[in-house]
């Protein structure tokens, strides 16, 4: 089970997982278009960009696998900008 940090609150994803569904899982608002449930999934709205502290790299929450040891940032200047 990866455990992460989303805008500072450890996280525990379920496996597979993707950063969105792990932190709408722990109530942590990430906006989306695209991901919805019940409808096929297609990485398109760049919506739910969110920040990969440890790079700096911008990645879609909806399609992005949560992975061990992530520090995510939901709305740093760079994914809200």
């Amino acid at each position: 089970m990866p455990r992460l940090l989303i805008d500072g609150r450890a996280i525990d994803a379920p496996p597979g997982a993707t950063l969105l569904a792990a932190a709408r899982a722990e109530d942590i608002p990430v906006p989306s278009l695209c991901a919805r449930d019940g409808l096929d999934h297609v990485t398109s709205c760049m919506v739910c960009v969110v920040e990969d502290c440890a790079t700096g790299a911008l990645r879609t929450a909806c399609s992005t696998p949560a992975e061990d040891g992530m520090r995510i940032a939901t709305a740093s200047p760079a994914a809200l900008d």
